[in-house]
C-alpha cells in the first residue's frame, strides 16, 4: 500500500525511506529482526501520516439458515465479487 511501485499506492506515496524498510522486511527470513523493522516502518509512517486513520461504524450481518459459503470479510467493500461467487443457496 505505501511502496512506490505498488499497484495499491492510491496516495502516490514516494517515500525512499518507506521503500527501503518494505523491501528489507520482506528479505528477512529471521522473525525477530524483521518484526524490529516492521515497528520501524510503522513508526515512520505514524510520522509521515500518508493517510489519515478513520473509524469504521460497526457492521453487522445477517442471512438466512439456506445461505451457504457466505463468510464476513475483514474489509466489507473490497472485493466482495470474489466473496459472492462462493455463495449458494441450499434449498
Amino acid at each position: 500500500m505505501f511502496h512506490s511501485t505498488s499497484a495499491r499506492n492510491s496516495a502516490r506515496v514516494k517515500d525512499p525511506q518507506v521503500d527501503k524498510l518494505l523491501e528489507a522486511q520482506r528479505r528477512e527470513l529471521d522473525e525477530t529482526k524483521r518484526m524490529a523493522t516492521l515497528k520501524e516502518l510503522q513508526l515512520y509512517l505514524a510520522e509521515q501520516m500518508y493517510y489519515m486513520p478513520t473509524v469504521l461504524q460497526p457492521n453487522y450481518d445477517m442471512w438466512f439458515p439456506h445461505v451457504r459459503g457466505y463468510r464476513r470479510h475483514i474489509v466489507p467493500w473490497y472485493n466482495m465479487g470474489d466473496r459472492y461467487s462462493l455463495v449458494w443457496l441450499d434449498r
